[in-house]
């Protein structure tokens, strides 16, 4: 048989391309064929970083202003839609037990049941704000609300002291109330978002090592 390959030379090339036409042969050849694998050391790695970072935070979204305003008006506004009739007849059973009536009137608690719907209306703003601010994307604090309000509130009476018409007199301080608490929760959402962008900005050292070579450098995410 040998010498009658090493006789016929062309047939020695046709019995190896049958070979490779076997199932599984030909497979077996190429995965283990050494071309296919990279030389050790040549094959690329991945970035070195010589601080790790504990975890990734998102970057803050911000909520459209008008639309959170919005809400937090429309949150003070069904909350006054609650605390309405609590609120009046809270301040007519006061009015009924104290004896506080108007003598030889129609309505005789009709004021103090009024005092007691905008007293409910004031305390329940912050509450409607905060809510209404929160669903509107807002990171506003409900007790930033309240302290907005009860700044409101004093700033109110004082502005009532110059005023002689009691009519007018008695809306000044729920007024103020309820817009002091919108804007207490605003200075409080800006506190916030201002604290969550500047935990964002971060600045540290990098080294890329590839087969290439390697590179330092910094990194950083403002």
């Amino acid at each position: 048989m040998t010498n009658t390959i090493a006789q016929s030379p062309w047939k020695l090339p046709v019995l190896l391309s049958l070979l490779l036409l076997v199932p599984g042969v030909g497979l077996a050849a190429e995965s283990t064929s050494p071309s296919s694998e990279p030389l050790p050391g040549t094959a690329p790695s991945a970035a070195l970083h010589l601080v790790e970072e504990s975890e990734k935070t998102e970057p803050a979204q911000h909520s459209n202003p008008v639309l959170r305003v919005a809400a937090e008006i429309g949150g003070e506004l069904a909350t006054s839609i609650v605390v309405a009739y609590p609120g009046a007849f809270v301040g007519e059973a006061l009015c009924s037990k104290f004896h506080l009536s108007t003598p030889n009137s129609f309505l005789p608690c009709l004021d103090y049941a009024g005092y007691g719907f905008l007293v409910a209306v004031s305390l329940a703003a912050p509450l409607g704000v905060w809510a209404g601010g929160t669903l509107a994307g807002g990171r506003g604090t409900l007790l930033g609300a309240y302290l907005g309000m009860g700044v409101a509130a004093a700033l109110g009476f004082v502005a009532t002291l110059p005023i002689y018409n009691n009519d007018v007199r008695v809306f000044v301080v729920p007024l103020f109330s309820v817009v002091g608490a919108i804007i207490g929760y605003e200075v409080s959402h800006s506190s916030e978002v201002s604290a969550l962008d500047a935990s964002l900005a971060r600045v540290q050292p990098l080294m890329t090592v590839s087969a290439h070579g390697g590179a330092l450098g910094l990194g950083g995410r403002f």
